[in-house]
């Protein structure tokens, strides 16, 4: 074990050992999975509202079901990206600031 952390932090691998570290600590951020099952879901609903318009529902019902689903599906796009620009900023770790 010693052997193998010496090798992964060892001088000419310290920057990619932490850029390494600080993608695992970020891969499972609970709000980025959140927000994914939030835009399947609502993309989801989306497919269906089509359907329902194919299959003769009033349009203006669907316009109204819809209009709500994409207002929704904004804001979860947005939280979504604050997310992966936080995870972003996170992996890209130097040794200064990882404290090594």
């Amino acid at each position: 074990m010693d052997e193998w952390l010496a090798q992964v932090f060892a001088p000419a691998r310290i920057e990619h050992s932490l850029q390494m570290l600080g993608s695992v600590r970020t891969q499972h951020n609970p709000e980025v999975e959140v927000a994914r099952r939030l835009l399947t879901g609502q993309n989801r609903k989306l497919a269906t509202y089509r359907e329902a318009l194919e299959a003769g529902t009033d349009p203006q019902l669907v316009v109204s079901w819809t209009s709500q689903v994409l207002s929704e599906k904004h804001v979860t796009e947005g939280r979504l990206a604050a997310l992966d620009q936080q995870v972003a900023g996170h992996s890209s770790m130097s040794r200064d600031e990882d404290g090594v």
